[in-house]
């Protein structure tokens, strides 16, 4: 799809584009290169980009979270977190955990997740860590069901280090794609009937 339907379905204007590609926070790789402009604006012929649903979708993640007070480099991060759903937690047996793919998934919402976390090792002076950091971040994606039982396993197999969540920030991806996807329905785009499965891990973001 061109740039400017991308951004349509995600809900943001050019200017929220633009923004994020001059300050490197967009939640996937952009698609060509700047115009000779000095401003770094997005030349014409990005408008005919190769964008796909999976664009629109990242996109508004990266909006929603930008609006809801996040700043955008943490909203970059978070919403690159779907390269999660390509993974099997540690403690999960491959039998038993079935990557979904998160653009067609039946069953439960798929959602990523937000976790900060806190423990002992921050008061050790072997770690080096820098003075004043009491917290690390961890990013899931998942059914919440899943991201709960990831957290509590991770939780459970670092007790030595009394390893505690302080925090869980949740976003809805299956709720994001329902909404993106039936956007594109009434447009009459073919993207509507994108299925992927993609692989977040490639070069994609």
């Amino acid at each position: 799809m061109k740039l400017g339907r991308m951004i349509e379905l995600a809900g943001g204007g050019k200017s929220d584009f633009d923004g994020a590609k001059r300050r490197e926070v967009l939640p996937f790789k952009p698609i060509g290169s700047y115009s000779s402009a000095a401003d770094g604006m997005v030349g014409d012929f990005a408008q005919y980009g190769p964008y796909t649903l999976l664009h629109a979708v990242l996109f508004k993640v990266y909006l929603d979270l930008t609006r809801s007070g996040m700043v955008g480099k943490e909203a970059q991060v978070f919403a690159r977190a779907v390269r999660r759903f390509g993974a099997t937690p540690r403690g999960i047996s491959r039998d038993d955990y079935k990557t979904p793919n998160f653009l067609d998934h039946d069953g439960d919402d798929l959602w990523i997740a937000r976790e900060v976390f806190t423990g002992n090792y921050f008061s050790d002076p072997r770690v080096g860590y820098t003075k004043g950091e009491y917290f690390e971040v961890e990013y899931w994606a998942g059914t919440r069901a899943d991201i709960d039982q990831f957290i509590a396993l991770t939780n459970a197999s670092r007790s030595e280090d009394e390893r505690e969540t302080m925090s869980l920030h949740l976003y809805n991806f299956s709720k994001a794609v329902r909404e993106v996807r039936g956007k594109a329905a009434a447009l009459g785009m073919i993207e509507a009937h994108d299925k992927g499965p993609f692989d977040a891990r490639s070069r994609f973001l």
